[in-house]
Order: C-alpha cells, then structure tokens, then sequence
C-alpha cells in the first residue's frame, strides 16, 4: 500500500507541472513534463513519456490516474487479480505523462503483490529463528528508508537543491544514487517482511 501511494506521488509530480504548462501542443513522445517557466535548475525537465498530444491534457490524466492507483493501492490492493490492475494503472500512467523512472519500482512491487494471497515461498521456511526475528525489527525501517530516499530524489530532480552542493552535475548524480540506493532497499523490504512473519509461526520441522 505504502509503495504504491508513493510511486503514484510521482504521477501527481509529473502532471501537476504538464498541467502548468496550458493548452500547448506536445511535440515529441518524449516531453519535458517541467517546462522553461517552471524549471528550476538546469538538470530540471523531468522527462516523461505520452501519447497525449496536449500538455494540459495529458498532466490530468497523470493526475487522475494517480489518484485512482492511490485508491486501489489503499481499499483494492488485498482483492483477487488486485495486482494486475495495479500492474495496468501503472503502465496506463507511463504513457500518459506520469513519469518513466518510476518504472522499475512498480514492476518489483507488482512482483511481490502477487504473494498477498499465495503461500510465502517454500525457502523461507527454512531460515534460521535469529534471521526473521531480526527481519521483524528492521523492515519497518527499510520501508522508511526506501520511501524518504525515493521522495527526496523527486524533490531534489524539481529543485536542484542540496545543501552545500553547488555543482549541477554533483546534485544530478546524488540524486541518481539516492534513486538507486532505494531501488536496491525495496525488494529487501519485501524480502524482510515476508520472512519476518514466519517468526511468530511454527515452523514445518518444528514439534507441536
């Protein structure tokens, strides 16, 4: 749930600033969902891709469909076939304007939506008693930390702004790896919550 209303946060971002840019016509599939009186720094533009030829219009259905994967993501998301719908708001959203970075981090998400009504996975069974207890104290904290990573590259790549880094290209490339670093955290969030609710299950070889 967590996951999906942020990765739709870049959406709203997206098609907030297309919207600001009016009625004018978009002539590439590729835009600049940032344009030139709105942009704040150099590396600015936040690239997108759309079959919208609007800016206007293709910034409220960025917007809309945004809004609806927040919905599904916080009522829908425990429902049979729930991911394959999540899976297609996103892809709908990529190609009206709402953002190509994104695209990763919904695809690993859709990957592990699909374990909300199937068994965990045989292998876990298997590991130690220690590990999923200390799984069950830090995925909590690797989801926070995923979420704010994520959520600062996106405020970072609208204003260009770090402190005490004054370089454009310094600040570009911090915020790629803070886009990296959280990518790299989210399947092990996955990962770590899944395993730590075996902690408080018996295990198979365990005696009654």
């Amino acid at each position: 749930m967590i996951f999906g209303v942020t990765w739709a946060i870049s959406g709203l971002h997206h098609g907030f600033f297309e919207m600001l840019q009016g009625w004018n016509p978009t002539v590439n599939l590729i835009i600049s969902s940032i344009g030139p009186d709105q942009q704040q720094w150099i590396h600015g533009t936040d690239e997108a891709f759309t079959l919208v030829p609007n800016y206007r219009m293709t910034g409220m259905l960025s917007i809309s469909l945004s809004l609806t994967i927040i919905y599904w993501s916080i009522f829908r998301l425990n429902r049979e076939n729930s991911g394959r719908v999540f899976l297609i708001l996103f892809i709908m959203l990529c190609l009206v304007g709402g953002g190509i970075g994104f695209i990763p981090y919904f695809l690993l998400t859709y990957y592990f939506i699909r374990f909300i009504r199937n068994p965990t996975p045989a292998w876990m069974h298997v590991l130690p008693v220690g590990l999923t207890r200390f799984s069950k104290r830090i995925w909590k904290w690797l989801l926070t930390i995923t979420v704010t990573l994520f959520l600062l590259a996106l405020e970072i790549s609208v204003f260009g702004w770090i402190p005490g880094v004054d370089d454009p290209d310094d600040v570009l490339l911090i915020c790629w790896i803070l886009l990296g670093v959280s990518l790299i955290l989210l399947p092990l969030t996955y990962l770590s919550a899944m395993v730590s609710t075996l902690s408080t299950n018996k295990r198979p070889h365990e005696p009654y």
